[in-house]
């Protein structure tokens, strides 16, 4: 099974044709998506996103803005204070691409909610 699971290489790209960059005097947006059918993983970089140019020969140092859905269209949240999380590398992505698709049930939200408290706890330990 874990040769079908899709890695950040395997996104496709492309420029997304509703974003007026020109109008904005920045440059194009770019978009790619993976869908699992309970989750959306997407993932842009260009005009207008929390991303960096990829300035590096091998395009190891580029940077995107990532955010995943459920399959209502709902937006997870990805950090404490937003859905979408900036400046995200390409490993960073992958890790959330496999989680998507390998545990989408530590996603659902009353798994979200005992992560946090555990993560909580383990914080409260550290401080004590």
């Amino acid at each position: 099974m874990t040769s079908d699971i899709k890695t950040f290489q395997d996104l496709n790209f492309v420029q997304d044709p509703n974003y007026p960059h020109e109008a904005f005097n920045q440059p194009p947006k770019f978009n790619a998506e993976l869908s699992t059918g309970e989750y959306t993983v997407s993932v842009v970089y260009g005009g207008n996103t929390y991303s960096s140019a990829d300035c590096s020969p091998d395009g190891s140092k580029a940077t995107y803005e990532v955010a995943v859905w459920d399959k209502y269209g709902e937006p997870l949240k990805l950090s404490d204070h937003d859905t979408v999380l900036g400046w995200t590398s390409p490993d960073e992505i992958t890790r959330i691409m496999k989680l998507v698709q390998l545990r989408p049930d530590l996603l659902r939200p009353k798994n979200m909610f005992a992560m946090v408290m555990e993560t909580f706890m383990r914080s409260c330990q550290t401080i004590v």
